[in-house]
């Protein structure tokens, strides 16, 4: 079976644009950073973790909004864990950014993904919760 995605999680995909662009801003991401992935011991010259963690930010985003995209067919467990790790994420940016309305935005963004994921489980819940795909 495969249920249909809640109202919370496909407004996600409109709103995720003006979240992505002030992450980019609040943060000063480039247009094309560079992750290094030359060894699973990444090593940090002590200043770049915030920057990097904005940059994982920014790829949860744009994964988010493909999963939220109405009519493409996804598992529940993606969308779940995609949600929890960007609710992680923003959560440490906007600790980052004190109390200025840069992290009241990171945070109403982090509240509509956690909207968005608790309506997946109340969806899937609620028919047996043995589905595995929302469309």
């Amino acid at each position: 079976m495969c249920l249909e995605k809640p109202a919370e999680l496909v407004a996600l995909y409109d709103e995720t644009p003006p979240i992505f662009q002030a992450i980019r801003e609040l943060f000063g991401v480039p247009d094309r950073p560079a992750l290094d992935v030359s060894s699973v011991d990444r090593r940090t010259d002590g200043g770049d973790e915030l920057a990097v963690t904005a940059v994982l930010a920014l790829h949860y985003i744009q994964s988010l909004r493909y999963l939220a995209q109405p009519g493409v067919r996804v598992r529940i467990m993606t969308i779940v864990n995609t949600s929890a790790c960007l609710h992680s994420v923003l959560s440490t940016l906007a600790g980052e950014c004190g109390q200025g309305p840069g992290a009241n935005r990171i945070q109403q963004a982090r509240d509509k993904i956690g909207l968005a994921a608790s309506a997946i489980a109340a969806a899937d819940l609620s028919h047996g919760g043995d589905n595995i795909y929302m469309q």
